[in-house]
């Protein structure tokens, strides 16, 4: 018989819409950053953002049930632990990504088109657009800007626990390619002062790459290239990174991603992939988070998130094995370490 625990998860899932909406409307107003500049009272907060105050104290409630902001007895509004992580100003904000989300999803993704996908096995929104992800964001440059802001954000709160996870070579140099901004590989080599790096992305993803490594301070150690990993990938490195990438494509791109990764990288040197890992055994339910992500792939860039014999087998095709799969502690991502396979004979 189900519980009244069974009951509330299907109805948090109804209202699951009505929760990002209250969430995009706060975003929007930047109400996050308003009580945290002091703007706690309902009837202040709303002359400030010229709201009606009852509405706003609704808006506000719901929130605070969502647990992104606290009412005391007085009426008067505090941001939680998860809240803070909402503002602007915070170090490890989420706010560009949760605005990209909420806010901007619409033009990017029609989520109702996913039956298309689950029936045809084709990917919705190149279907709706006439062009893919990538392709409508380069027509659409505002909304790039904002994927870069959300993909900044992302890689900023991993970046610290990649570059310690990985023993990276003494003097080695690194390339990351497909690395927006370098917001990861800055990271990297600010806590490896040994090493040297290589930032390689399309001239839009790597548009403000100097400022964030002037920010970390080792716009001196790299070198920003733009080109298309679809073309080739820049030779001369001793590790190459690529992370949030392989899932945005079908087995086919990311194969020929992965090829020309292969022809770039020497025998001596090490491809490290970082995405999330499926766990595709029949006991295990699976991340949300990852199994969430997964249908996002499908819906909106065609691509999807993989298992490690799925890893494997497209390393494998490509000319790299998996060396070990490492989970990391946070976003449910991995660390997959790929060596270049010994050619026939050398086995």
């Amino acid at each position: 018989m189900a519980s009244s625990a069974d009951y509330e998860r299907i109805f948090m899932l109804l209202y699951s819409n009505v929760a990002g909406q209250a969430l995009a409307v706060a975003l929007d107003l930047e109400i996050v950053d308003a009580i945290d500049s002091g703007l706690t009272d309902p009837t202040e907060l709303a002359r400030g953002l010229n709201a009606d105050p009852r509405n706003l104290t609704r808006l506000l409630r719901a929130l605070a049930g969502l647990g992104l902001c606290a009412e005391d007895d007085t009426g008067r509004f505090s941001l939680t632990e998860s809240g803070k992580l909402l503002r602007k100003t915070d170090p490890n904000s989420l706010a560009s990504l949760a605005k990209l989300t909420t806010v901007h999803i619409g033009d990017l993704v029609s989520w109702h088109e996913m039956k298309s996908s689950v029936l045809t096995g084709k990917c919705a929104f190149k279907d709706r657009n006439g062009t893919d992800f990538f392709g409508y964001l380069t027509a659409h440059p505002e909304l790039y800007e904002s994927l870069n802001l959300a993909m900044r954000q992302g890689s900023r709160l991993i970046a610290k626990d990649i570059a310690q996870a990985y023993d990276f070579p003494e003097g080695a140099a690194v390339t990351d390619i497909g690395g927006g901004d370098g917001t990861l590989l800055g990271n990297v080599l600010a806590a490896h002062p040994g090493l040297t790096g290589t930032l390689y992305d399309t001239a839009a993803g790597v548009a403000q790459a100097k400022v964030t490594l002037d920010e970390v301070g080792v716009a001196d150690r790299c070198t920003v290239t733009a080109g298309d990993f679809f073309q080739y990938v820049p030779a001369g490195s001793d590790v190459y990174l690529i992370k949030s990438v392989l899932h945005d494509w079908d087995d086919s791109a990311a194969h020929e991603i992965l090829v020309n990764c292969r022809r770039a990288i020497p025998d001596h040197g090490r491809l490290l992939i970082l995405e999330p890992v499926l766990d595709d055994s029949v006991a295990a339910s699976g991340a949300v988070y990852s199994r969430l992500s997964d249908l996002n792939m499908m819906t909106a860039l065609g691509g999807r998130e993989r298992s490690r014999e799925d890893f494997e087998k497209l390393c494998a095709k490509a000319g790299f094995d998996v060396i070990q799969v490492r989970k990391l502690e946070r976003f449910d991502l991995s660390l997959i370490e790929a060596a270049p396979a010994p050619v026939e004979g050398q086995r």
